[in-house]
């Protein structure tokens, strides 16, 4: 089953230049119109005009962007959080599903930067040494492992 995000994103990108008919967008309006506001990150809108703005401004342009220069980590900017599971594997985290999302409709298969904010315990345990440089070690062996 595919996460609400990435469809909302795929469909976004199906329509980009006519982003009004995206269901992204439609779940926006319907928002805007239950008197209920529509947000993204920190953009929020409660009328068409600042929702027109959100996809005009920002949501088609990351789009477009993306798929013609792949991620690019703005400066300044934080970057999507993973962890590392017991058997080695990269676990996305909630922060920058977005991203991760857009990354994959948009076919960019390398480049996506992660912070990788927790390692779960068993793997740790599974290092034979577990000084800073095995573990810096470890941690390249499963960053070329998603390359």
């Amino acid at each position: 089953m595919m996460r609400e995000e990435f469809l909302l994103i795929a469909d976004l990108n199906s329509v980009l230049s006519d982003f009004r008919s995206s269901l992204w967008y439609a779940q926006g309006r319907d928002a805007i119109a239950r008197g209920q506001r529509f947000s993204h990150k920190d953009r929020v809108a409660t009328t068409l005009p600042e929702l027109d703005e959100i996809f005009s401004g920002y949501l088609v342009p990351l789009l477009e962007t993306m798929q013609r220069d792949g991620y690019v980590q703005r400066p300044g900017t934080d970057l999507p959080e993973a962890m590392i599971g017991r058997d080695g594997t990269l676990i996305k985290t909630a922060h920058g599903t977005h991203r991760l999302a857009s990354a994959k409709v948009c076919g960019v298969t390398q480049g996506f930067p992660v912070k990788v904010v927790g390692v779960h315990r068993i793997w740790l345990d599974s290092l034979p040494d577990k000084n800073p440089d095995q573990i810096k070690s470890a941690l390249k062996q499963i960053e070329a492992a998603y390359q």
